[in-house]
This record gives structure tokens, C-alpha cells and sequence, in this order.
């Protein structure tokens, strides 16, 4: 079993070191990018952003999750192949016209929304956008079928380093402020998909099976209902702040938000990126629901610290990185990242209904969830503004981990290791309150305190008799190993 969760380690591993390299070097110019951005500009850019999130997903059909579902039970190469060319070339059939269609509406579109044509261009280049996301789907799904973990990293940081270059080039040098952030976001992408497309050259081919296409639509649609929920759970606020406040305070909560979502760039997703492969691939072992159990202990105590980390050192980060006007953003990070941890949960938890091929209950959780997270938003924004808004989306991915908890334990039930999520629970919430409870307004006493919270998680857990013994004994092998090496 810890040859699985190695695997499973070393794939997560890898796709987190893309990801933080990727947020790194947003984190890095953001700073630039704000002294550019009125936080009003940042609302504006954030609604653009979010349509794109929203239209990829909707028109993505789902596609991604369904190769992985089929890939492993494709017996040859060439099965492989057919599967994966009737993939792309079922999307280019499909979406990519619809993707044409709705560019033409763009004057309509900036009518609509901003009651003015002066945002027509602005949508142009975001329906471009969303196309080259719909088309990167498929090779960079490949490439995690296959698990080549590295080549997925390289080559989305490759893409991204061209967005971040066009962006400063087109809002520091050619000053085009929110539409030089877009067309450099466009531009990146092209280049990305370009790349991806080579790299994947010898998997795909004029190759085109309805039948095929058909069986991934099939599978792949229903989960695109909870991937949509997703990004209404993680949007809709948006729009609600932008009803009943300002773009100013849409602007904080984006900020904020950003930070918040450290735990689902740096973790959540890198896992999940892994887990889905990998949970497929262990599902014929005698084990495989031992290792299933246990993972979600092993996440949880990642996630946990992770989370601690950023609830000590929000505020501080905060006032060191933005302008005053943007400070209170701080007070929702802690609340957001908990969100998110929560998505985590249900990634992991879901397992059953991938395995059993039972995603048409998926519709189910993502509509309970939705609706929950519109009615919070509509009653607790207007009264309490972006903490409204964050509270909002606890709630809803508390609701959703627990929907999906309880459909996957019907179709495939095991037992998780409840007496060990519970210790993990206790002390990271009572380090958290230690930290609050504790008067200090300096930064290099915060600092020091919160490190010293952070490293007494693991400590406690350890002393309190937290690990298993075979799990004792494994990691003192390793520190031996490492110490004979040395």
C-alpha cells in the first residue's frame, strides 16, 4: 500500500510544484499589476474572468473526466488512440462552433451586461480564449492518463510564462490595462495549446468513432453539472457583491479570494489531478479500499496544515503585499481556504460514484448545492458584504462533501478512519484559536508565533499517538535512509 501512496504522492507532488510555480509567478507580478488596476478594474477583470471559467466548463462536456474513466479499460494502443482522437475531434465538432456562434453576439453581449458596445472587443478575445481552453482539454488530459506527471508541469508552465509576459507587456509597457490582461491571457493560450498539441502528436490521429464519442458524452455530461456548480459556488458571489455593494469591495474579495484559494491551487487540485488515474488504477487490488480510506487521512492532514498557514499569516501577508486600500481583504482568507479544503473532501469522498459509473446523480448535488449557495448569497450578502459572500461558500462545499459522502457510500461503501480525522480536527482548531487569543500587533512576533503554531501541528499529533505504528516505522526508515546517504 505505501508503494501506492508514493505513486500517488509523487504525481500530486509533481502537479503541486507546477501549480505553485504557476502561482508564484502570479503572486510575483500581481503587485505590478495592481498599481495598474483600480480595485473597480479588478472587479471588472474578475467578472470577465469568471465568464471564462463558466463557458469552458459548460462547453468542456465533461470530457476530461470521461478519458480517464475509459482510458484504463482501453486494452491496446490503438483502442487508446481511437479513444482519445474521437475526443478532440468530437470537441472540435461540437464546441468549437457553438464558440463561433456566441463570438459573433459579442456586441450583444457588452449591451447586456455593461449596458454599453465600449466591452464588445473585451468579448471577442474571451470567446477566443474559452475555445483554446476547450482544445487544451484533451491533451492535457493525455497527458495525466498517461501519468506523465513532469511533461503536464513543463508544458503548463510553458504556456504560463507566455500569459505573464504578455500581460505585463500589455498593461505596464502598452498601458491597456483590463483588456491587455485578456489578450495576453488569449495569446498565452494559443501558444499553450500549440505546444500541447505537438506534444501529444503520436496519441491521436484522424480518428473519429461516434460510438465512442458518444460513451465519453454520456459519462462526461452529467459531471459537467458538478463542475458547473463549481464555478457558480465560486462566482455567483461575485455578482451579488457587485448587486448590492460596490466593484471596490468586489475588488477586496477577489483579493482575498485569491489567497483563500492557495489551498485548492497548491493542494486540492494538484491531488485531485492525481487521485482520479491513480484511484482507477488500484481499483482491482484486494486493498483498494484500505487505500482509499487512508487517503483521505493523509489529505486531511495536509489540507489542515496548509489551512493553518494561511489563517496565521493572512493578515500580515496582506498588508505587505497591497495598497491600504486593499487590507480588509485578510479577514475572509481563512474562511475561503476552509471552503475549499471541504471541495477537497468531496473530490476524495466521490470515489464511489466514479467507480460504479453512477455520475448521473451528479446533477443531483450539484442542484442542492447551487441552490443552497444562491439563497445564502442572496440573504447574507446585502447584510455582511464579501464575509457574507465567503460564509456562503463553506456552507455550500460543507453541503456538497456531505451529499457526496453519503450517494458514493451507497454504491461502494467502506470505512474512513474517523477516530484519526477527528484528532487531526481538534488540534489544528485549537492551535488556531491559541494564535487568536494571543494579544501582538508586531509583525515579526506574529511571524514568529504563527511558525511556531505551524510546526507544533505535526509535533502534537505525533506525541499524541496519532500514527499507526507501521506508518512509525516507515518514516523512521526513511529518516535513516537519508541519514546513511548523507
Amino acid at each position: 500500500m505505501f508503494e501506492d501512496f508514493r505513486r500517488l504522492f509523487r504525481h500530486s507532488l509533481t502537479y503541486g510544484i507546477g501549480r505553485s510555480a504557476n502561482k508564484l509567478a502570479s503572486f510575483l507580478i500581481l503587485p505590478i499589476i495592481l498599481r495598474y488596476l483600480t480595485p473597480e478594474d479588478y472587479g471588472i477583470l474578475e467578472i470577465f474572468t469568471v465568464t471564462v471559467s463558466i463557458l469552458t466548463t459548460v462547453l468542456g462536456l465533461g470530457m476530461e473526466s470521461a478519458i480517464f474513466r475509459y482510458y484504463y479499460q482501453a486494452e491496446s494502443p490503438e483502442k487508446k488512440k481511437r479513444l482519445l482522437s474521437s475526443s478532440l475531434w468530437g470537441m472540435i465538432l461540437t464546441s468549437i462552433p457553438l464558440i463561433v456562434i456566441i463570438t459573433l453576439w459579442s456586441g450583444t453581449f457588452s449591451k447586456y451586461f455593461w449596458n454599453s458596445a465600449i466591452y464588445t472587443s473585451f468579448f471577442v478575445v474571451i470567446f477566443i480564449t474559452i475555445g483554446l481552453n476547450i482544445l487544451k482539454t484533451i491533451p492535457l488530459a493525455t497527458l495525466r492518463a498517461k501519468e506523465e506527471s513532469i511533461k503536464y508541469t513543463i508544458f503548463t508552465l510553458i504556456g504560463l510564462f507566455s500569459v505573464l509576459f504578455f500581460n505585463l507587456y500589455f498593461v505596464v509597457v502598452l498601458k491597456k490595462s483590463i483588456f491587455g490582461i485578456l489578450l495576453g491571457n488569449m495569446i498565452g493560450g494559443l501558444i499553450g495549446l500549440i505546444i500541447l498539441i505537438l506534444a501529444i502528436r503520436r496519441d491521436i490521429g484522424f480518428i473519429f468513432s461516434t460510438q465512442e464519442f458518444k460513451q465519453l458524452v454520456k459519462f462526461g455530461l452529467p459531471i459537467t453539472t458538478i463542475l458547473i456548480s463549481y464555478l457558480i459556488i465560486n462566482v455567483s458571489d461575485r455578482f451579488f457583491l457587485k448587486h448590492f455593494s460596490t466593484m471596490s469591495e468586489v475588488g477586496c474579495y477577489a483579493l482575498g479570494y485569491r489567497f483563500g484559494i492557495l489551498i485548492h491551487v497548491l493542494l486540492v487540485e494538484p491531488f485531485n489531478m492525481a487521485w482520479k488515474p491513480f484511484a482507477m488504477s488500484v481499483v482491482d487490488k484486494e486493498n483498494a479500499k484500505d487505500i482509499y480510506s487512508t487517503t483521505l487521512t493523509y489529505f486531511l492532514f495536509v489540507a489542515l496544515l496548509m489551512w493553518l498557514g494561511l489563517s496565521v499569516f493572512s493578515k500580515d501577508i496582506i498588508q505587505i503585499i497591497a495598497p491600504p486600500s486593499y487590507w480588509r481583504a485578510y479577514t475572509v482568507i481563512p474562511i475561503v481556504a476552509l471552503a475549499y479544503l471541504f471541495l477537497g473532501i468531496s473530490y476524495n469522498v466521490s470515489v464511489g460514484l466514479y467507480i460504479r459509473e453512477k455520475t448521473k446523480y451528479y446533477p443531483y448535488v450539484a442542484a442542492i448545492s447551487v441552490i443552497m449557495n444562491l439563497l445564502l448569497n442572496w440573504l447574507l450578502i446585502p447584510r455582511w458584504g464579501m464575509m457574507g459572500a465567503a460564509i456562503a461558500t463553506l456552507i455550500s462545499y460543507i453541503t456538497m462533501a456531505a451529499l457526496m459522502y453519503g450517494m458514493s457510500m451507497h454504491f461502494f461503501a467502506y470505512q474512513y478512519e474517523f477516530g484519526r480525522i477527528l484528532k487531526l480536527i481538534l488540534v489544528c482548531g485549537g492551535l488556531c484559536v491559541l494564535f487568536y487569543v494571543i494579544p501582538t500587533q508586531a509583525l515579526l512576533l506574529n511571524l514568529s508565533i504563527g511558525i511556531i503554531i505551524i510546526i507544533g501541528f505535526p509535533l502534537i499529533l505525533y506525541f499524541s499517538g496519532f500514527l499507526h505504528r507501521n506508518e512509525v516505522d516507515r518514516i523512521k526508515l526513511f529518516l535513516a535512509k537519508n541519514a546513511q546517504d548523507k
